[in-house]
């Protein structure tokens, strides 16, 4: 059987088809999965109606510790803590084990500078729902679009968190609902790099 393409060219015995069908179909997805997280290396996110643009920044990956092993590592001993986040370089954006005490997200850099802080995406969408929205009105919102609402704020407005995994599913999730225009503001919660002076 041949397969023929403009660059490609592919002769393949009948009995081994089944095989290389299997490893050319897990090829491709491989690359489109990398593709996807790698070729467009600046995107953007909505911060109220204000659209900021940042940059990935491919060679570096943030690992978020969990809640259960931050809290265990804050009564071991003080002089023993880790961060909550470490951003560490040339290492692969694997996706969680289950039981994992970490979590990871590809790192961007805010703006086109290289001097703009290093920001990622530990998880979860900040919503601000319509003043005259009822708790009731927000929660049949949510579940109509199948999101999970993790909490309400404590803060004066409709303010809640939406439930998503760490990394870029929460940067697509927040510019989706941003862009619906049913809320006023949707924006991934980030983790952004603080320089102390």
């Amino acid at each position: 059987m041949n397969h023929n393409n403009s660059n490609f060219t592919c002769t393949v015995r009948p009995t081994a088809l089944s095989r290389w069908s299997i490893n050319t179909s897990i090829g491709i997805l491989i690359a489109t999965f990398s593709f996807n997280v790698t070729a467009e290396t600046t995107t953007h996110y909505y911060d109220g109606n204000t659209q900021h643009a940042i940059k990935l920044q491919p060679n570096l990956v943030a690992e978020f510790a969990s809640n259960a092993s931050a809290q265990a590592r804050s009564t071991e001993n003080a002089n023993t803590k880790r961060p909550f986040v470490t951003i560490r370089k040339n290492v692969p954006l694997a996706s969680r084990a289950a039981g994992s005490a970490t979590s990871q997200s590809p790192v961007f850099r805010e703006g086109d500078s290289p001097a703009g802080r290093l920001m990622a995406l530990p998880g979860g969408v900040i919503v601000n729902f319509k003043p005259d929205w009822t708790d009731d009105q927000i929660q049949l919102w949510a579940k109509t679009h199948s999101y999970v609402i993790k909490q309400k704020l404590n803060i004066l407005g409709n303010w809640y968190v939406i439930d998503t995994p760490p990394g870029l599913i929460s940067l697509q999730t927040a510019n989706d609902i941003h862009e619906t225009g049913e809320v006023l503001s949707a924006s991934p919660n980030w983790w952004k790099q603080t320089v102390t002076r």
